[in-house]
């Protein structure tokens, strides 16, 4: 009988197991594949920034095919020319139409919009302080009441059954009535009934506004001017 001799490897050269070459093998490919990618996107970046193969050129032209104008006008069509009832008319706003233009006016969403103001209104009560405080959290102020016309604007969203409190304080030593963007009351358009005192502020309450002290908790409007775009 032969006797079988198996040959093994020299002394100090231990043999690599398969699964080790076999992991070698797989880091060399990625590695090689990773160079390749960055070399494209080399390529891809360094092209014109006008050019329909460019990422750039074609995210930043939007529809206008244009860098500058990239933003605004899409923004427009996106915000503005969409139809009220359309499904891709923003949530997060509402937004009006100016007539004979492609621009409109924006309100942030739960807030409502006539003319350029967009309004707030409350549902708990608060005092005149606590309640300015809040409109300035929303980056806003108290009503301040232009003409009747808002009056009767503001009296059909509140239904007129509720007292609101209005920006308007006596201001002293003067005792005059003021509003909080520091404009006089207008006697002739708002006839106001009660004290001037130094703890009076201005209410609203249908179509009348009267003095009521301002530790009095009731409801409130905010105001800020819409975003024209």
């Amino acid at each position: 009988m032969k006797e079988s001799h198996q040959t093994l490897p020299p002394t100090g050269s231990p043999q690599c197991p398969r699964w080790h070459r076999i992991a070698l093998g797989v880091g060399w490919t990625g590695n090689v594949v990773l160079v390749g990618a960055v070399i494209a996107l080399g390529v891809w970046g360094s092209g014109s920034p006008n050019s329909p193969e460019s990422f750039d050129g074609s995210l930043a032209a939007g529809t206008t095919g244009t860098k500058d104008s990239f933003g605004v006008e899409d923004l427009k069509l996106f915000l503005c020319e969409a139809p009220a009832s359309s499904s891709s008319a923003p949530d997060l706003l509402t937004t009006k139409t100016l007539p004979g233009s492609s621009g409109c006016r924006l309100c942030p969403r739960s807030w409502v919009q006539h003319g350029n103001k967009c309004y707030w209104v409350s549902k708990d009560r608060r005092t005149w302080n606590k309640s300015q405080e809040a409109c300035v959290t929303k980056r806003a102020r108290l009503l301040v009441l232009r003409d009747l016309e808002e009056m009767t604007f503001i009296k059909n969203i509140t239904e007129g059954s509720e007292l609101t409190w209005l920006g308007l304080t006596v201001t002293f030593p003067e005792g005059n009535w003021t509003w909080l963007d520091g404009s006089p009351l207008d006697r002739k358009t708002f006839q106001i009934s009660g004290p001037a005192n130094q703890n009076s502020c201005g209410i609203m309450k249908g179509s009348q506004v009267n003095s009521l002290v301002c530790s009095v908790t009731t409801n409130w409007i905010c105001e800020k001017e819409t975003l024209l775009l």
